[in-house]
């Protein structure tokens, strides 16, 4: 979870870099509330990157590199965004 976590909060401090902010004014950063406000969106990442394992066994898929798993994940995650908001209708 702390994993997912930080790598969350990595993107975003690289995106506020690329629209120009100082690192200054970034080490003025709360971390502990910005870690704390990441906390939920990280467990829905990883929950859902534990179920789309398991359905990835159950269906014997394989997928040997890293980047190939992560660009399947997010494939799948897509598609179950839009089912869920699908069944919301």
């Amino acid at each position: 979870m702390q994993q997912q976590i930080d790598a969350r909060l990595d993107r975003g401090l690289r995106a506020l870099a690329s629209q120009g902010m100082r690192t200054e004014d970034m080490r003025n950063l709360d971390f502990d509330r910005l870690r704390a406000a990441q906390r939920s969106s990280a467990t829905a990442e990883v929950k859902g990157s534990i179920l789309l394992d398991r359905i990835a066994d159950a269906e014997k898929i394989n997928l040997p590199r890293k980047k190939s798993r992560m660009s399947c994940r997010r494939s799948l995650c897509k598609c179950a965004n839009r089912w869920i908001r699908c069944a919301r209708v």
